[in-house]
C-alpha cells in the first residue's frame, strides 16, 4: 500500500482578544508534529542525528550493523511555553540482527536534547525528563520496557524480556502524557501502565521543562539490530504560565570557594550544553554564585546535570540561597542528591518558595567520595518577575483616559 504523504502542521495558537493578553497568562498553545516519511524529508526545525536515515519510506535509526546511534529530534513544539500535555503515536519495529545475538533497542524521551549535534541518543534516551525505555539487551538499562523520569527509574514492565521486543516487524505504540492524569503506555495495543504519577510523592504528575523536544533514538554496539520508527504524530498542549530556566550563558555567574581550571571554568555550568562541564579543585562545599539577566524571579525547581566522567566527583548534596542585594542570602532549598544513573544525566529537585531574588548562590556541601567537584549544567526553573510593560501602561492611560471622560461628559 503506498503512503500518504508527509504532513507537518505548525503549532496553532488560540486566538484571544487583545485586553485578554494583558489580563491573564493563561493562554493555552498547541502543537502537532506528523511523519510518515514517505519520499520527502523533516521540518527545518528538526534534526537528524548520528546514523539515522530517512529511506525505503521510514525512519533508520540504525540498520543492523554493529555500533550505530541515531535519533531524530523534534523541535519545541509548543513556542518555549511549559508542556502540560501530550499524545504520541507510532510504529516500532525492531530485530532482524546480522551479529546472532540482538541488540541494543530504541528510546523515546520527551524532554531537552542539550548535547550538540550530531551527538546522538540510544535506548536511554536523553536522560532529560522521560524516557520509554525498549531495551533488548539490557546494558543501557533494565532490560525490557522501563519508564525513566529526570534520573529516576520510575516503572518497570514486568514480565516482558529483551526478546519479547524482536518483533522482526512494525508494532504500534501510544504514549500519553497530561499534568493531572499522569502518563499511559500501550504496546502493540496491550497496555503497560495507566495514569502513572512520574512525580511519585512529590506534588503534581509531572514537570516538563520549557523547550522540550520529543527524541526517537537507537542504538547498537557489539551486536545489532535493526531500529526503525515510522508513522509518527505528536500533539501537545501547553500552559501560557510558564517556569523556565531563568538562567541564560551571558549571566553575570562566579565560582564560589575553589578554583577551576581555565577550560573548565564555572561559566561552562550555564551555557546550554551538557558537553562541556564546570570543575572545581576544592570538592566539597564549592559552588557557584549567580546574577540572572532576567532581574528578579521566583524560583521554584532546579536541575543538576552529571558531568561526562569520574561519578566520584558529582555532588551528593546542594543548598540553593537567595538574595536581593548579593551579599545577604537566604536558603530556599537544600537537600541530597542521589546518584546519577548515568553519565549527562539530569536531576530534577522541586520545592515551595514564593520570594523573588535577584541574586543566587548554589553550594554542594557533600561530593561522591572524590576530591573534586564537577557538573555539566544547573538550571534555575521558575517565572521571573516582569516590569510592567508598555501595552500594559498604555492600557491602564487609555483606561484613566476613559474614567476622565465619563466623568466630565
Amino acid at each position: 500500500m503506498r503512503k500518504k504523504n508527509v504532513f507537518h502542521s505548525t503549532p496553532q495558537r488560540r486566538l484571544i482578544p487583545l485586553v485578554a493578553l494583558f489580563v491573564t497568562a493563561a493562554a493555552g498553545y498547541a502543537g502537532t508534529a506528523s511523519y510518515n516519511f514517505n519520499g520527502t524529508g523533516i521540518d527545518p526545525g528538526d534534526t537528524l542525528r548520528g546514523n539515522a536515515a530517512i529511506a525505503n519510506n521510514e525512519l533508520e535509526l540504525t540498520t543492523a550493523t554493529n555500533s550505530q546511534t541515531g535519533s531524530l529530534v523534534i523541535r519545541d513544539l509548543d513556542s518555549g511555553l511549559e508542556l502540560t500535555s501530550f499524545t504520541a503515536t507510532f510504529n516500532m519495529l525492531m530485530g532482524n540482527s546480522t551479529s546472532g545475538t540482538a541488540a541494543d533497542g530504541i528510546g523515546f524521551s520527551v524532554g531537552q536534547a542539550l548535547l550538540t549535534a550530531p551527538n546522538a541518543f540510544g535506548e536511554g534516551g536523553t536522560r532529560s525528563g522521560l524516557t520509554i525505555s525498549f531495551d533488548t539487551f539490557g546494558n543501557g538499562g533494565p532490560e525490557g520496557i522501563d519508564i525513566r523520569y529526570y534520573g529516576r527509574t520510575v516503572f518497570e514492565a514486568p514480565g516482558i524480556s529483551g526478546p519479547n521486543l524482536l518483533t522482526n516487524s512494525y508494532v504500534p505504540v501510544s504514549v500519553s502524557f497530561s499534568d493531572s492524569l499522569g502518563l499511559t503506555l500501550f504496546y502493540n495495543n496491550n497496555p503497560i501502565v495507566s495514569n502513572l504519577d512520574l512525580n511519585g510523592a512529590e506534588p503534581g504528575m509531572g514537570f516538563f521543562h520549557t523547550d522540550s523536544r520529543f527524541v526517537f533514538g537507537g542504538r547498537t554496539g557489539g551486536f545489532n539490530q535493526a531500529n526503525f520508527v515510522d508513522d509518527i504524530v505528536v500533539s501537545t498542549s501547553a500552559g501560557g504560565i510558564t517556569r523556565r530556566n531563568i538562567l541564560a550563558p551571558t549571566d553575570t555567574i562566579t565560582l564560589v570557594n575553589g578554583s577551576s581550571p581555565g577550560n573548565e571554568h564555572v561559566g561552562l555550568s550555564i551555557d546550554g550544553d551538557w558537553g562541556t562541564k564546570y570543575l572545581n579543585f576544592s570538592g566539597a562545599n564549592t559552588g557557584l554564585a549567580v546574577t540572572p539577566g532576567i532581574g528578579s524571579s521566583i524560583i521554584n525547581a532546579l536541575t543538576i546535570t552529571s558531568a561526562n566522567d569520574a561519578p566520584e566527583r558529582d555532588p551528593t548534596s546542594f543548598t540553593l540561597m537567595g538574595s536581593n542585594d548579593g551579599i545577604n542570602f537566604s536558603p530556599i532549598s537544600s537537600g541530597t542528591i542521589p546518584g546519577f544513573e548515568d553519565r549527562f544525566a539530569t536531576q530534577l529537585f522541586e520545592f515551595a518558595n514564593t520570594t523573588a531574588y535577584t541574586n543566587y548562590q548554589l553550594l554542594f556541601p557533600t561530593i561522591n567520595g572524590g576530591t573534586l567537584m564537577q557538573i555539566a549544567e544547573v538550571q534555575l526553573i521558575g517565572n521571573a518577575i516582569p516590569e510592567p510593560s508598555t501595552a500594559v501602561l498604555g492600557l491602564a492611560a487609555m483606561s484613566v483616559l476613559a474614567m476622565r471622560r465619563r466623568r466630565t461628559s
